[in-house]
Formats: C-alpha cells, sequence, structure tokens
C-alpha cells in the first residue's frame, strides 16, 4: 500500500507529460486552414492534386454554403514541407483551387495559402506562426481566408 502512494503520483505525471508531448507533436506537424464562404454559391470539395508525399489532407465538412465555414486540416507525416492543392466546384461546375505551402523552418520563404478560380478569389485573413522551434517543425499551425467573388471590371 505505501508503495502505490509513491507510485501514483509518479505514474500520473508520466501521464499528464506525456498528453502535453502529443499536443506539442501536433502542434508542430499540423497545420489548419478555415475557408469561409463569402459568396452566393455552394462550393463542394473534389479533390487533391499536386500534393507533396508525406502530407494527408482532411476537408471537414465537404461543402461550404454560402456564409458557412470549413476546415481543412493537413497533417505532415515525414519530415518534408506541406503542399497541395485542393478543388472545390460549384453547382455549375465552376472550378476554384486551394493551393497551400507550409515550409517546415528549416526552408527559407513565405508560405501560400491562396484560394483562387475564374470566378474565385480570396483574402488571407490570419495566419499564425508555430510558437516552438525546430528545424523539422512546421512554420505556420493556422491560416483563414475569405472566399469571395471578385469584382467584374
Amino acid at each position: 500500500m505505501k508503495a502505490i502512494r509513491h507510485i501514483l503520483p509518479v505514474l500520473f505525471s508520466c501521464i499528464a507529460l506525456s498528453a502535453y508531448a502529443n499536443t506539442q507533436a501536433d502542434e508542430n506537424s499540423t497545420l489548419h486552414v478555415t475557408l469561409t464562404n463569402h459568396t452566393h454559391d455552394q462550393l463542394r470539395f473534389d479533390r487533391v492534386t499536386s500534393s507533396r508525399p508525406g502530407s494527408h489532407f482532411s476537408v471537414y465538412p465537404e461543402t461550404i454554403n454560402p456564409g458557412e465555414t470549413t476546415i481543412v486540416t493537413v497533417e505532415k507525416l515525414s519530415n518534408n514541407d506541406i503542399q497541395g492543392m485542393l478543388a472545390f466546384t460549384s453547382a455549375n461546375g465552376d472550378e476554384a483551387v486551394l493551393f497551400i505551402l507550409d515550409q517546415e523552418q528549416i526552408h527559407f520563404g513565405q508560405p501560400v495559402f491562396h484560394f483562387s478560380g475564374s470566378r474565385y478569389a480570396s483574402s488571407l485573413i490570419l495566419k499564425t506562426r508555430n510558437r516552438n522551434i525546430g528545424p523539422r517543425y512546421l512554420t505556420y499551425i493556422e491560416a483563414r481566408l475569405n472566399i469571395v467573388t471578385p469584382d467584374i471590371v
């Protein structure tokens, strides 16, 4: 009984530290891109193209109604930059592409978060740098974009 009293605090400390370490690992290798649809069109996620090996993309929800938001989550599963193009289509068949480039901290350069197509454009609202330092960690962990319909002159 006395031994259990000494072991339990150590065990709880180990569990708490491992949970904290998992959060840190997720933050260093996961990017969240929030898209808000400010158009009058419903946009549906179609496919991922031109992605680098080791980048895993998920989109939820896959349909973005006017005025609603979706979150693209990208996980870096290997030592590589995150890069990919996510195609979205409207009910009219118009296509737009979200281009994502988030480099590891070992590389120099600016990230790219850009949504564009013949009828769509984007404005970058926010990008959040990774507060943790490490050559293989992602440079940015969050971006927010508004999808808009550009004015036709």
